[in-house]
């Protein structure tokens, strides 16, 4: 089953990561596109330190419409 069709049949929202250069790709798989998003997430690594994002990514999902 694809990532899609598993999203829809559980009714969940889906939500990922892509580079900002792919990003017209998984919009035409029907996948919303949060330009800048990824800037509200935090990483970390395995020693808590906080990692900053190139710039070069963008937030897909797939909105749960219940």
């Amino acid at each position: 089953m694809g990532l899609l069709k598993y999203a829809k049949s559980k009714k969940q929202t889906m939500i990922g990561f892509c580079e900002t250069k792919n990003a017209d790709f998984y919009s035409k798989c029907k996948l919303k596109i949060g330009r800048g998003l990824v800037k509200k997430f935090v990483y970390r690594d395995k020693k808590g330190r906080i990692i900053k994002d190139k710039d070069d990514e963008d937030v897909m999902y797939l909105k749960w419409k219940g």
